[in-house]
């Protein structure tokens, strides 16, 4: 950090993918782009320590949005969470992995924010926190299959509350 003109490219890229993976407005089927929620730089092909996340969040009415340089995790619940259906990732098209992948219910986060250039701590829960996780797992080379319980695909740790 500061970032390079390059680096901020590569941002803006992963930005506008989101963005408009997620813009219902073309209606015509012509958008191509799978829906996602996340990207990190690693997945496009740069090896960069920098991730995208946009959850549109009726409940709270307004969308969380996070734009993250370098992101440190500084805490993790004992507490488990979980999507019902699995995790997908944007990485893996051609097949499915069937099973549960168990995160921290709550995650912090330390990084710098690329809309602001200033150093954030985030504190996130249940499905904020499976995506910020999921995305800095690649950063680390981690994909959620690897945390797909290979013995007992669906066991839910106890205590687990689903996101």
């Amino acid at each position: 950090y500061p970032l390079s003109k390059q680096d901020r490219t590569i941002m803006n890229q992963m930005i506008d993918y989101v963005r408009s993976s997620q813009d219902d407005s073309d209606k015509d089927g012509k958008r191509e782009l799978v829906p996602a929620v996340g990207l990190s730089a690693v997945q496009i092909g740069h090896l960069k320590r920098m991730i995208y996340v946009r959850i549109e969040n009726d409940y709270k009415k307004h969308n969380e949005e996070f734009a993250l340089i370098n992101p440190i995790v500084t805490y993790e619940s004992e507490n488990k969470t979980y999507l019902e259906n699995g995790e997908a990732c944007l990485s893996i098209r051609d097949k499915e992995y069937k099973g549960l992948v168990m995160r921290p219910m709550q995650v912090k986060i330390r990084a710098i924010d690329y809309f602001t250039d200033q150093e954030i701590e985030i504190d996130a829960k249940s499905l904020t926190a499976i995506v910020l996780m999921h995305e800095i797992d690649h950063l680390n080379g981690v994909m959620f299959y690897d945390r797909i319980n290979k013995l007992a695909p669906f066991h839910i740790e106890k205590g687990s509350i689903k996101a």
